[in-house]
């Protein structure tokens, strides 16, 4: 009877720590969607945590490329962030714009993102007069967003 009585409560504790053990959180994520890596037509940005509330990405995108800071509302890498951004947007002949702002980054439930900040232009490329013919004057700032599904 003490063996019995020993070999479950051995059991019983395998067992119990088997499913007391949590999921590990996700530590780095990949975001795909409309004007992400770097402000591009199409792009990808990966996440990487560094702590549990601060990570760094980088992205590429239809002729555009960027990397962030990112300070996450709540600890983990599905929680909303506060960013800093750099986007440089065209390559070599093609090159409009190099921006550096802040922006805020939306995490909805466990798919969606969402991003609006504003940034500086810190560099004109040999496209940026051709993209702003239309305007008055030449924009110091411009308007930062983006949408996508993360994963």
């Amino acid at each position: 009877m003490k063996k019995i009585t020993l070999w479950a409560f051995f059991a019983l504790i395998n067992i119990s720590l088997c499913y007391s053990q949590s999921k590990p959180l996700a530590t780095n994520s990949l975001t795909i969607g409309i004007l992400q890596g770097g402000g591009g037509l199409v792009g990808f940005d990966f996440e990487q945590l560094i702590t549990d509330r601060i990570g760094l990405s980088f992205g590429v995108g239809v002729i555009s490329y960027g990397v962030s800071a990112h300070y996450h509302i709540k600890p983990g890498i599905e929680s909303s962030s506060v960013a800093l951004n750099y986007w440089h947007q065209g390559i070599s002949d093609s090159h409009v714009q190099s921006i550096i702002g802040p922006s805020y980054v939306f995490k909805f439930g466990k798919l969606f993102s969402a991003q609006i900040g504003f940034g500086a232009i810190v560099e004109k490329g040999q496209l940026f007069e051709e993209a702003y013919r239309d305007f008055e004057s030449e924009p110091n700032t411009v308007l930062l967003y983006s949408f996508g599904v993360f994963f």
